[in-house]
């Protein structure tokens, strides 16, 4: 008895001691556990501050302003220099510059994050209403101090380059501009449009206002060449190289004469219409997309370059 008595004091004195020896480590178990779910925990919060950090930070740059967001209240008027119905009356197509004309001026509010409506008009009403500020946005603008004052030139869209188109058998007679006055009957020339420098001196000069015939669009000015009215008439290049291909007949009778002017057009905002604000947003949307890929896959689709 005393034997065993022996026997289990020392067993238990080995037992107690094994426990004293586990007895810390079991208790810090659960303090590493705690402390590792901590850390997973802090670990998944971390990236939820990231992710919310480009939010709250500085807003892009004044200079270089992101591309904004649909704006409900930004809604513009802009006018295209045809009427879809007066060409279809007059057993004319419309052009295609009037789409391309359309996407583009699209291109360039999708961009600003504002609404677009494209309305066909004579382009000397247009310019009245731009003025009065009763339109926002008008297309190949070529810039005068005149128009300066009451349009804000957006950006360039286009080289125009203005050509006199004459009836074959009378090219022999002209070989400048002021020469017209040598043929027998008028040219038809746009309305309120602008030629170049020697264009403005002679129309202004009284002998030679009856060898010029205006008209209100190109609508026009290919219905008086098709029905004789006219023995010419003063267009852009592209435009002339377009028409002389939808319309053989006129092709086979009429060619091109003299280059008289080229320059840079644009697209202009009314400056009576359109606030300082919405302008900056419009001439900082068209530095954007000018020359990159959406707008040269634009002109490209109607074969047109950018140069």
């Amino acid at each position: 008895m005393k034997k065993d008595s022996l026997r289990c004091g020392a067993f238990c004195v080995l037992k107690l001691m094994l426990l004293a020896l586990v007895s810390p480590q079991l208790q810090a178990l659960p303090q590493q556990s705690a402390g590792t779910a901590g850390q997973v925990q802090q670990t998944q919060h971390i990236p939820q501050r990231q992710s919310s950090t480009p939010v709250e930070v500085s807003p892009p740059a004044q200079d270089l302003p992101a591309k904004p967001s649909s704006d409900p209240s930004c809604a513009l008027v802009a006018h295209l220099n045809e009427s879809r119905a007066d060409t279809e009356a007059e057993g004319l197509q419309l052009p295609r510059w009037y789409d391309l004309h359309a996407r583009l001026l699209h291109l360039l509010t999708d961009e600003a994050g504002c609404q677009l409506t494209v309305v066909g008009s004579p382009w000397p009403r247009s310019l009245t209403l731009l003025q009065q500020g009763k339109i926002d946005l008008m297309l190949t603008m070529s810039y005068t101090k005149e128009r300066a004052a009451y349009a804000d030139f957006i950006g360039v869209h286009y080289m125009e380059e203005s050509v006199l188109v004459l009836h074959k058998n009378y090219l022999h007679l002209v070989h400048q501009l002021s020469d017209i006055n040598l043929l027998p009957g008028s040219i038809g020339v746009l309305r309120d449009a602008y030629y170049g420098e020697a264009f403005e001196q002679l129309r202004h000069e009284k002998s030679y206002q009856p060898y010029l015939l205006y008209a209100n669009s190109l609508t026009q000015k290919l219905n008086m060449l098709k029905k004789g009215r006219v023995l010419g008439m003063i267009e852009d290049k592209t435009q002339y190289l377009e028409w002389s291909q939808l319309y053989p007949e006129l092709q086979a009778q009429y060619r091109l004469s003299l280059s008289l002017h080229k320059a840079p057009v644009y697209i202009v905002a009314s400056k009576a219409g359109v606030s300082p604000e919405l302008r900056l947003r419009l001439h900082q949307a068209w530095q954007r997309v000018y020359g990159k890929e959406k707008h040269r896959a634009i002109l490209a689709e109607f074969g047109w370059v950018l140069e």
